[in-house]
């Protein structure tokens, strides 16, 4: 459960750095010269994420809480610091992107989306539903059940009949 309290901490010191000193909107429309507005607060969001995955290389033991919806196992572990580290990487290579003049006044977007498109991947790493998108679903167990391809009738065939 560490990585998504410490994910949550980062979307809301990013979300509170970029409602209090984002350039208005009124100024940017009216051309007013905005070439490095927050020269800071790419980095800001670099060492946050940073932090939140060397928190994430901690390792993690197996957990059930809150009744069975939240769970979590080591190699689960491992795939939230494999995506917290790609995130990393998407965000400081975005640098250079984020100066452009087009682009810059979107910066508070994108650093607010990115992170919490990784909390959602952190949320489909936990699923185990045949229902969910787990993004490994090779890890989970199959003694239960099993599972057969789904068969689709052709177009000149009857439906099958249900027989009990």
């Amino acid at each position: 459960m560490m990585p998504e309290v410490s994910l949550m901490a980062v979307l809301v010191i990013v979300f509170i750095a970029d409602f209090f000193t984002a350039p208005r909107v009124a100024d940017v429309l009216a051309g007013a010269d905005f070439k490095a507005p927050r020269a800071w607060f790419g980095p800001l969001v670099c060492v946050l994420m940073l932090a939140h995955t060397l928190l994430n290389l901690a390792p993690v033991e197996s957990a059930v809480t809150f009744g069975g919806m939240y769970y979590t196992t080591p190699s689960i572990g491992i795939i939230k610091s494999i995506l917290a580290f790609g995130t990393l990487i998407v965000l400081i290579q975005s640098r250079e992107w984020m100066r452009r003049p087009d682009t810059f006044f979107k910066e508070g977007e994108f650093y607010m989306l990115t992170p919490a498109t990784l909390l959602g991947m952190n949320m489909m790493a936990l699923d185990d539903t045949d229902r969910g998108c787990s993004i490994v679903p090779w890890w989970r167990s199959t003694s239960t059940a099993t599972t057969q391809p789904r068969q689709v009738p052709s177009s000149s065939s009857p439906p099958p009949s249900r027989a009990a």
